[in-house]
């Protein structure tokens, strides 16, 4: 390993805890570098915070970050324009607050919410309802969807009806319930036509949690722009410029994402058997063994990668402790035996990967444009970016490979 600064250091194994989304994304936008106003990435914030009394504020991108910057801000600008190309949907967040009884009560819990969380298919001490969606009456659906509502977190999406994630119909209905429950809050039809999406089903794409977001574009002082209806054409040294003319600014934001799952990776010059580049590897195709090694990359270790439930699908501290978890372990093997390498022989990754898109094409998710979804070079939806079938399973698939002697594994 050799960092910028010249450094040379040696390591027997490398573990990649570089996170799944870190690096920044931009948006291909003419003019980016014009911008003589103030501009800012929400994931490199300016440590002494920003002043935006008064000023005229644009933000592009409404995904999660853009969601709980919009409904920060909203009040403290002179001016907000939104500038939307795919409008989510959301669930209120309802942050409970704890007394000293509350706290006691769940500490008390530790010991069985430990186990909990790895037995759940996002790792969180809740799981889908056990029931058929058809062998429930519509009043005992509305019902149980109304709690989930009530309780404000992301039981409603991964806490509800597994169902959904699979079945169009299944999905339909519980996707019109939050559609209305959108509507209710804005004051404006035509404004809530934009924000309420119709391009595809509730909980095919990450879904955000927000306090107050949609309140926001009830304000006189927030616009909001659809770039499909009304494209960016640039950014100038004033502002945005979109197809119906300029629209001038003072503060420029941001929340366009980053590169998922592979961009923390691929911006490190890392090289395996025959000198080749990782990047240029996944430029081919993204796969990984488990999420947890490369074949061809030897001694190499990665978390929150590509074809595990951490990439996308599973509450990260839970996923990430069952990884390192398993590397240790892994390692620990090797050592053992005096190895001096291990990887995952090709045969064993590639039936990982085909299970992991066995289980992904099965999901209404392949069939909706999101980050959870990567494309190939023309475009073409290639495979989930995280494995679908639960952390559960996969933990107890994990285990498996461990308990078989890691027989996936070249360890030599």
């Amino acid at each position: 390993m050799t960092t910028e600064d010249g450094n040379k250091l040696g390591a027997q194994f490398l573990i990649m805890g570089t996170g799944g989304l870190t690096e920044t994304v931009y948006p291909n936008i003419p003019g980016i570098d014009s911008f003589k106003g103030e501009s800012h990435h929400t994931a490199r914030w300016p440590e002494h915070g920003v002043d935006f009394t008064d000023k005229r504020v644009g933000i592009i991108g409404t995904g999660a970050t853009g969601i709980q910057v919009v409904q920060t801000i909203a009040t403290e600008v002179g001016h907000l324009t939104v500038f939307q190309r795919t409008p989510n949907y959301t669930i209120p967040m309802r942050n409970p607050k704890f007394d000293d009884a509350k706290r006691a009560e769940l500490r008390a819990q530790y010991p069985q919410l430990k186990h909990r969380v790895h037995d759940t298919f996002a790792g969180f001490n809740y799981d889908f309802d056990e029931r058929a969606f058809a062998s429930v009456s519509p009043e005992d659906r509305q019902q149980r969807l109304e709690e989930l509502w009530a309780d404000g977190s992301l039981s409603f999406w991964v806490g509800s009806f597994g169902e959904m994630l699979v079945d169009e119909t299944v999905n339909q209905e519980i996707t019109e319930f939050i559609r209305a429950k959108i509507r209710a809050r804005l004051d404006d039809p035509k404004v809530a036509d934009m924000l309420v999406p119709s391009q595809y089903g509730f909980g095919t794409r990450r879904v955000p949690l927000e306090n107050k977001y949609y309140e926001a574009f009830n304000q006189n002082n927030v616009d909001l722009v659809d770039t499909n209806a009304t494209p960016m054409e640039c950014i100038t040294e004033n502002g945005v410029r979109t197809s119906t003319g300029e629209i001038p600014l003072d503060i420029l934001i941001y929340a366009t994402a980053f590169d998922a799952g592979t961009g923390a990776l691929t911006r490190i010059d890392i090289r395996g058997r025959a000198g080749k580049l990782l990047k240029d590897t996944w430029s081919e195709e993204v796969h990984t063994f488990m999420g947890l090694q490369v074949n061809g990359y030897p001694n190499m270790f990665t978390t929150m990668a590509p074809t595990s439930p951490a990439a996308a699908y599973c509450n990260v501290p839970t996923c990430v402790q069952q990884q390192v978890d398993w590397i240790t372990d892994c390692i620990t093997f090797a050592r053992g035996r005096g190895a001096k390498a291990v990887e995952p022989t090709r045969e064993a990754q590639d039936a990982w990967v085909a299970h992991h898109d066995e289980v992904g094409n099965a999901t209404l998710a392949m069939k909706t444009k999101s980050w959870h979804v990567r494309t190939d070079a023309q475009g073409n939806q290639q495979r989930l970016i995280a494995y679908a079938g639960g952390a559960n399973r996969y933990r107890k698939l994990c285990d498996e490979v461990k308990e078989h002697g890691y027989r996936e594994l070249t360890v030599a």
